[in-house]
């Protein structure tokens, strides 16, 4: 199965000139019903019946639907998918990930175990061939089509060679290519901030760009060049890009500071960037959990969100750190801390004593007795990252 996880052509399953294949998904092909923990959707294709559910993972919290977005449906880690019918005997399916197509043989009380777009899933057949079942092991894809047939589809045709990559030498050059455009990424970046898989990096002109899929990034790593993946507009909204294969080694470290920005100029823009504002005046104390609350500085209302669930503060006024994300069409600001370097000195400019050493979170936060972590120490002028147990 290697073949799939290099190949970014697209691979088609033979089938005789008397298959029957119907299209069972596509985006807003059919409206789905439901909420966060799943969706429903009935199809009818030529008198046949297809009833499309999706099951929410237990470790998520939000499952999108595919009506969220105009190119692809989303399957979460340990999230399923299951396509019924009561009148047509599948014997084989195809699923359309990240624009290359996947044949899925399904027979009578059998299941397929491969690998698709470099995930592993288990399919399995729980009801006969009128039932197939997809399973995210790990990870999560976007699908943005499903097809089901009368006979299996071939897993064996030959790659197709996929399009030239465009090289890209900065973010601002990603961001003018086009939505789902293959590309090389060839300069440098530092890791800004990260959040399970979603990582927020910058390049040497302070653009922002959010890096999609399994990573062994920290804050202040950077991001080599020479790696090949696709640029997707998220929602319409959100410049991302995935990799191809997997996301190369960290070389290296790059002392991130973030830029303080005065209140009244974010704007949606800024997506991706991770900016420090000083003097936001809580009315009342943050929510613990994940939720939207305001803040208020030098006059502008800034719209908060809790997104990483910090623990509440007091009403107060606070230097913040935060993360620039869109929403509705409006900045929404994810709280990254609450307690910013706003100075502009950046942790490596401190001087300390000779053999004193200070140390401090990977976002600049001076911590008194660090234990348990990754820091920043900082000592006889030299800022070096430690471990401390």
């Amino acid at each position: 199965m290697k073949k799939f996880l290099l190949s970014l052509g697209v691979l088609a399953g033979v089938l005789s000139a008397n298959a029957t294949v119907y299209t069972v998904y596509e985006p807003k092909l059919s409206e789905f019903t439901g909420g966060n923990d799943g969706y429903t959707s009935t199809l009818v294709v030529d008198g046949k019946s297809f009833t499309l559910t999706s099951e929410k993972a237990g470790s998520t919290t939000n499952l999108i639907s595919p009506n969220d977005n105009d190119y692809s449906w989303r399957i979460y880690k340990n999230s399923k998918i299951s396509i019924t019918s009561a009148d047509f005997d599948m014997k084989g399916v195809r699923f359309t990930i990240d624009g290359s197509k996947y044949a899925v043989a399904v027979t009578t009380g059998s299941g397929w175990t491969g690998e698709l777009a470099d995930l592993t899933y288990t399919f399995s057949n729980a009801t006969g061939s009128k039932t197939f079942e997809i399973t995210a092991d790990g990870g999560q894809v976007r699908v943005s089509k499903i097809e089901v047939s009368d006979e299996e589809f071939s897993n064996d045709t030959p790659d197709v060679p996929g399009e030239e990559a465009t090289v890209v030498k900065s973010i601002a050059e990603i961001l003018e290519v086009k939505d789902g455009t293959a590309i090389k990424v060839d300069f440098p970046m530092t890791v800004a901030f990260k959040s399970n898989n979603n990582v927020f990096a910058c390049d040497a002109e302070r653009n922002f760009i959010q890096l999609y899929g399994s990573n062994e990034y920290n804050v202040n790593d950077v991001v080599p060049a020479g790696w090949e993946g696709t640029y997707k507009l998220y929602s319409g909204t959100t410049p991302e890009i995935e990799p191809a294969t997997s996301f190369p080694a960290a070389d290296g470290d790059n002392l991130f500071v973030p830029s303080v920005v005065d209140a009244s100029a974010i704007n949606v823009d800024m997506v991706n960037h991770v900016i420090a504002v000083a003097d936001v005046v809580l009315s009342e104390a943050s929510p613990a959990d994940k939720s939207n609350f305001t803040g208020v500085s030098n006059g502008t209302t800034l719209n908060l969100r809790n997104n990483y669930t910090l623990e509440s503060v007091a009403a107060g006024k606070y230097n913040m750190t935060l993360l620039v994300q869109v929403y509705q069409g409006a900045p929404s600001l994810y709280v990254i801390n609450y307690d910013a370097d706003v100075n502009g000195s950046g942790v490596a400019e401190i001087e300390t004593a000779e053999g004193v050493a200070e140390f401090y979170t990977l976002q600049g936060v001076k911590v008194a007795n660090p234990e348990n972590g990754l820091f920043i120490m900082v000592s006889g002028g030299k800022a070096t990252k430690v471990l401390v147990k």
